[in-house]
């Protein structure tokens, strides 16, 4: 019987049983000096005497409720339910749709005791997509920044229809018509990227942009940020 922790520095055998009563058995990879000179993220499998999981892997693939996780022993069935946190949260939504094959993903759960190498998730957080969010971030108020150097104004109001190259602004009884380019950077309010298309109707918007030529109601806006959007 194991009574504490145990680290393993072998690679184990694809017939690893991993419900072990009475202790943990915990799996990490084998050289971690390399790991922290490379910046690799390591492979983890944690399994307590009660069959609580931690497991970190590569999405070998990706289905609707279900991700494949290559880890430990081979690949990892992951199960979600309605009861499953993920994240980051992208769009305001939590799901797995915004996960990709190669992301580096941390599993908590619990392993099944009917189905081999299968882990009913508690919480999923993609940590590939966590850094593109951020990024993202960045990017997104870098924009604003060089938008405001440009002598970008803000336009503060509510969307009112919405095409697919513009829409109009309803701000302080007055209706501008915000002209939307290829280079105009559209987002929520969490400064993550989204499609105009994502954008409804009385959804309250800050736009950056400069008035067309000499016209006081046409905007050709450099940034987009609907802060009503998750």
């Amino acid at each position: 019987m194991f009574s504490k922790t145990t680290k393993i520095k072998y690679l184990v055998p694809l017939g690893l049983a991993v419900a072990v009563a009475g202790g943990a058995v915990s799996l990490a990879l084998a050289d971690d000096d390399q790991d922290r000179s490379s910046h690799r993220p390591a492979m983890i499998l944690e399994v307590n005497r009660n069959g609580k999981t931690l497991l970190r892997g590569t999405v070998e693939s990706v289905a609707s409720s279900t991700l494949t996780l290559k880890s430990w022993g081979g690949n990892w069935t992951i199960k979600t339910s309605s009861d499953t946190k993920i994240h980051p949260r992208v769009n305001g939504t939590s799901t797995l749709s915004a996960f990709e094959t190669g992301d580096f993903v941390g599993v908590i759960g619990q392993v099944s005791e009917t189905e081999n190498f299968t882990v009913n998730a508690k919480i999923i957080r993609n940590w590939t997509l966590k850094k593109e969010v951020k990024t993202d971030k960045q990017e997104g108020k870098k924009e604003v920044k060089e938008a405001k150097k440009e002598g970008a104004k803000l336009f503060v109001g509510v969307a009112g229809n919405v095409a697919s190259s513009s829409l109009t602004l309803n701000s302080k009884n007055k209706i501008y018509s915000v002209l939307v380019a290829s280079s105009t950077k559209i987002l929520n309010r969490h400064w993550l990227n989204i499609n105009l298309s994502n954008i409804r109707v009385n959804d309250k918007i800050r736009i950056f942009g400069i008035l067309h030529g000499t016209s006081t109601t046409d905007i050709d806006a450099e940034v987009i940020r609907d802060i009503s959007l998750p």
